[in-house]
């Protein structure tokens, strides 16, 4: 029991207790002194029951006091609780009388004694106190006793909530730590992922999201051979060896397999992690993904060697275009003067077409290895595919080829070179020629992508837009072989056993002067197709209207 001080002196021993007496007899009777100690159990049960039934501190102080105003009529009661530590005021609750004690009493009347106070104490430190301001002091025994115990149960119930306060702060402190750590390496363009000493995932940022192409929560206590799987398990030996070092290694490539079946390179760094007491803890692991840096390579790579390529063709061609401009004219002196029934007539004659075959083809190799100049003006699309079809048609005829339009309507104007387009589709059409020698059908469709609804007139008028102009010409042949489709528009590269491979070089070169794309893909049932977008180009008023022959 807390020893309880009033104005810091002790109740005089021997003093009457008010239920020692009796009102009959002016005496002590042991009957009426055992009542209120009957009384008295009764209230610290509950006491102690709403401090267990309660677990937020108000509600359990003032349950408490509740009770204790039950046994001390008049009485005004507050409890403090400070900080354990710094003794600092954290809660208060309950009255503190303004003047006087007891109900009626006046602001004038004099002011009250000092309460009683009683500390609460818990694992030998104070973390608050009871004052109790009775309208009658001393109190009686047993309801002094109430009141000890009730701050007892007052101090266990602080205590507790106390350290519910220090576990919530640091709880919030470790979450925002947390979240910050976790903001910073979601941050990360490369892939982060931790693992333990056992091989299990217990961290994962969102680039390793990414590029696993799976949800990092699905990663999370998966061991790192089935959360990344790797060509080889070149990652779990990356991590290993990490470990068994102590420290960075130098990176290694390894190919991320993917749920979807793909793959990717990526270059793996592993860094062992250490605890206070320099244990390992377990392995960071930073992949960088090197799709983009592969596909920088090859794309030098590939310049790299157009670059060799066009520089001798444009030598080749430079050479054989002056003696091939000699041969021309002097076969051609040779027709004019041989008589139409001479028999060397025909020999002559398929000389100047393979002297003419010869010029177009030294004529292409200066295409591809040269810049050439494009005489760019507003263009109808369906106008720009519909010269090409008329002029080819007795081609297509001899060929037992139908062909089929497919013009969307309405479509914006391009900007194009007519002779050039003429060109590439020229080339096109010849592809399809060639691949269905038993004839079949073409199918050439021309449509608009990404139409700018709403778009103002003033932001359309003599503008680029967003929008595309699509061109597509699909076969019946054989498609195009697998192999084939990553090298189809490579200079010199041809599935023809006749054939310069420049003709789809050319058509590429060209749209890509004209800022387009051109796609090589085999149709969903069968035959090769080929897809050529432009940018759509609006000029009058209305962005739909053509121009006007």
């Amino acid at each position: 029991m807390a020893k309880v001080a009033e104005e810091g002196r002790l109740r005089p021993q021997g003093q009457r207790l008010p239920f020692a007496e009796s009102p009959a007899s002016g005496g002590t009777h042991p009957k009426d002194a055992v009542a209120p100690w009957d009384a008295l159990a009764v209230a610290m049960q509950r006491i102690g029951e709403a401090v267990a039934r309660f677990p937020e501190i108000e509600e359990a102080v003032q349950e408490v006091l509740r009770e204790l105003r039950a046994h001390l009529p008049g009485a005004d009661l507050a409890v403090y609780i400070t900080d354990a530590e710094t003794g600092d005021l954290m809660l208060r609750i309950g009255e503190e009388p303004r003047g006087g004690i007891g109900p009626g009493h006046r602001e004038a009347d004099s002011p009250p004694r000092p309460a009683l106070t009683f500390p609460l104490k818990a694992s030998d430190a104070t973390v608050g106190m009871l004052k109790v301001w009775a309208p009658q002091a001393p109190l009686a025994r047993e309801r002094e006793a109430l009141v000890a115990f009730a701050a007892g149960q007052l101090a266990m119930a602080a205590e507790r909530w106390q350290l519910r306060q220090q576990l919530r702060e640091t709880t919030r402190a470790l979450e925002e730590a947390d979240h910050f750590g976790t903001g910073v390496f979601d941050g990360l363009t490369d892939a982060l992922v931790t693992i333990d000493t056992l091989g299990a995932v217990t961290f994962a940022n969102c680039a390793a999201e990414d590029l696993v192409g799976r949800p990092r929560r699905s990663l999370i206590g998966q061991p790192l051979g089935k959360a990344i799987p790797t060509a080889d398990d070149l990652l779990l030996r990356v991590a290993s060896d990490s470990l068994i070092a102590g420290r960075p290694i130098p990176p290694r490539e390894v190919v991320v397999l993917r749920p979807d079946g793909g793959s990717l390179p990526a270059e793996a760094r592993g860094f062992a992690l250490r605890g206070e007491d320099g244990r390992a803890t377990g392995v960071a692991l930073l992949l960088k993904d090197l799709r983009e840096q592969k596909a920088l390579q090859q794309e030098r790579h590939h310049l790299d060697r157009l670059a060799v390529i066009g520089e001798m063709s444009a030598v080749v061609a430079h050479e054989f275009r002056n003696p091939l401009a000699g041969i021309k004219l002097g076969v051609q002196y040779l027709l004019r003067h041989i008589p139409q029934d001479h028999p060397l007539r025909p020999s002559v004659a398929m000389i100047a077409e393979e002297a003419e075959q010869m010029a177009r083809t030294v004529e292409d190799i200066l295409l591809i290895s040269r810049r050439f100049e494009l005489h760019l003006r507003p263009c109808d699309p369906v106008e720009l595919v519909e010269h090409t079809l008329s002029r080819l048609a007795p081609l297509l005829e001899s060929a037992h080829i139908q062909v089929r339009r497919e013009f969307a309507s309405p479509v914006p104007l391009v900007m194009a070179d007519a002779a050039r387009m003429d060109q590439v589709f020229t080339n096109l059409v010849q592809n399809a020629v060639d691949a269905m020698p038993e004839g079949g059908e073409l199918t050439v469709t021309v449509a608009f992508e990404g139409a700018p609804e709403g778009t103002r007139e003033a932001e359309a008028r003599d503008s680029v837009s967003p929008g595309q102009v699509v061109f597509t010409f699909r076969d019946t042949g054989p498609g195009i072989p697998l192999v084939a489709l990553a090298e189809i528009f490579e200079p010199f590269y041809t599935t023809k056993t006749k054939g310069t491979g420049l003709g789809l070089a050319i058509v590429d070169r060209i749209v890509k002067e004209h800022g387009g794309q051109v796609r090589a893909a085999n149709a969903p049932d069968r035959g090769a197709e080929f897809t050529i977008t432009l940018p759509a180009f609006y000029r009058e008023s209305l962005p739909w209207q053509r121009p006007s022959s």
